[in-house]
């Protein structure tokens, strides 16, 4: 398994220098020279905002699921949400369709004492809010930026529809599972059935048996969420500032290097639509996918004088340094003493 997310992480390294190669070589607009003067000549008040935005993504994350988990396990845990963000943020840039995101921050989570049901439960939860909070931010850059959005050429209008609709079929089907744990029962009887037929799984009534007793646990979390709106309520509202956060770092890095506050709302759906747009294709960190989406939003801001120089410096900032950050967080988090937390 580490075999293959180093494999990842070097694929992902591989497309990232591609991927700049491409925007810093083939577009007229670029002037690493420029870009140097626009960063050091930034206002830096808006900068460091739009560095605070970056950090504020990884934290809300966090925040989100240390709520859920307090809640679920009605009991004082030493709980480490930056971890659990970070790890999910870097294992989800590196691998296809984020899928190495979810397992990382469960680690962490179960790692600190927490069983694998209610970790499985809360990030699921969390990933719902995550599919709502950009769905309605998305819905609402759409709405009130449609004249911009007509302007784009058919195939970023198409990257587009098609993240919608990947973001709705995701919400429901995750919901779902949730709170209809009958349907996760049966799927979990047929993988267990398959393994057992291949012969993966041996010693299969305590196999059995252990599975039961998760799926019930499951089940009480479940019934718990759906009992306390609250916490839904607060989970979605930390969900929709992450991800308000991830958008506000193009808005304030436009504003640094002399952009107008009322461009700075259409930089702002740009980047929110990038990001719906990004859910179509199944590559590590959507690499490519943003920047070609943010290059062709950014060609009908007239304000922008290089295109390439402002997706540069917000990508560098919101992905490549955050995935580092997240990273070397992740890094730190796994080495660090586990925390002495028992399940009761």
């Amino acid at each position: 398994m580490a075999k293959k997310k180093l494999l990842w992480f070097v694929i992902s390294l591989l497309i990232a220098v591609l991927i700049i190669w491409a925007i810093t070589s083939q577009s007229a607009s670029f002037s690493m020279t420029e870009l140097y003067y626009d960063i050091v000549n930034s206002n830096k008040g808006w900068f460091a905002l739009g560095v605070l935005s970056m950090l504020g993504f990884v934290f809300f994350e966090g925040r989100a699921l240390i709520v859920i988990l307090r809640e679920l396990c009605k009991r004082d845990v030493k709980l480490h949400g930056g971890v659990y963000s970070a790890s999910d943020i870097f294992f989800s840039s590196i691998t296809p369709s984020a899928t190495g995101g979810q397992p990382a921050s469960a680690f962490f989570i179960m790692r600190d004492g927490i069983s694998g049901s209610v970790a499985m439960i809360a990030l699921l939860i969390n990933l719902i809010m995550y599919f709502f909070a950009l769905m309605i931010t998305g819905l609402i850059s759409l709405i009130t930026k449609w004249r911009l959005f007509r302007e784009y050429d058919f195939l970023a209008r198409l990257f587009i529809f098609i993240g919608f609709v990947v973001l709705i079929f995701c919400a429901v089907a995750f919901l779902l599972l949730v709170f209809k744990e009958n349907l996760l029962h049966r799927i979990s009887n047929r993988i267990f059935n398959f393994l057992v037929r291949i012969r993966v799984i041996h010693n299969v009534e305590k196999r059995k048996e252990k599975m039961e007793f998760l799926m019930e646990e499951y089940k009480s979390c479940a019934q718990m969420l759906l009992d306390n709106k609250t916490l839904l309520v607060k989970t979605f509202f930390y969900n929709l500032m992450q991800r308000v956060c991830q958008i506000c770092v193009s808005a304030f890095l436009f504003l640094a290097v002399g952009g107008t506050l009322r461009e700075s709302l259409d930089v702002w759906a740009v980047s929110c639509l990038s990001y719906v747009g990004s859910c179509t294709v199944p590559i590590p960190g959507a690499q490519g996918v943003i920047d070609y989406l943010m290059l062709e939003g950014f060609s009908h801001i007239p304000e922008i004088d290089s295109i390439a120089n402002m997706e540069l410096l917000i990508r560098g900032i919101s992905f490549y340094i955050c995935v580092g950050l997240c990273g070397i967080i992740t890094l730190v988090g796994y080495i660090r003493k586990p925390a002495d937390n028992k399940e009761n």
